[in-house]
């Protein structure tokens, strides 16, 4: 189990290293990038990244 923790937790620092990279520091709704679970990052870190390569 600890393994998996730790996989989710890279997975998550390296989604939010990501979008701070971009300028991004938090979510539309406010909530600051390390207060949102994996999976909502996932998706805002994805859909950025079809936006930006639509441009």
């Amino acid at each position: 189990m600890e393994a998996v923790y730790n996989n989710v937790e890279n997975r998550k620092d390296w989604i939010i290293n990501e979008l701070i990279s971009l300028d991004i520091y938090k979510m539309s709704d406010g909530r600051h990038l390390y207060e949102v679970p994996l999976d909502d990052l996932e998706e805002a870190y994805h859909g950025i990244r079809r936006k930006v390569s639509n441009c």
